[in-house]
């Protein structure tokens, strides 16, 4: 995992959220049994993961959690901008 400035937004808003956060890469076993998975980067901003190397992640669609932190670091940018 990169620090980058998108990545430190999202996991600040998301403990704004009162979300738990854990920051480690996750073990190959336990994607099976995932709820729902993002990525973060400067140009895609979040981007749901809903597949990886033949396992899909919960229901194969972006999950709520994931559609709220979009959202949220979509609204931070719009008040940084202003």
């Amino acid at each position: 995992m990169l620090k980058g400035t998108t990545r430190a937004a999202i996991i600040e808003l998301a403990r704004q959220e009162g979300y738990t956060v854990e920051e480690r890469c996750p073990l190959w076993s336990e994607l099976a049994g995932a709820c729902e998975a993002f990525v973060t980067g400067s140009i895609k901003m979040v981007v749901p993961v809903v597949k990886i190397g033949g396992i899909t992640i919960a229901d194969g669609k972006p999950g709520k959690i994931t559609r709220r932190l979009s959202e949220l670091y979509v609204k931070y940018l719009e008040r940084w901008l202003e």
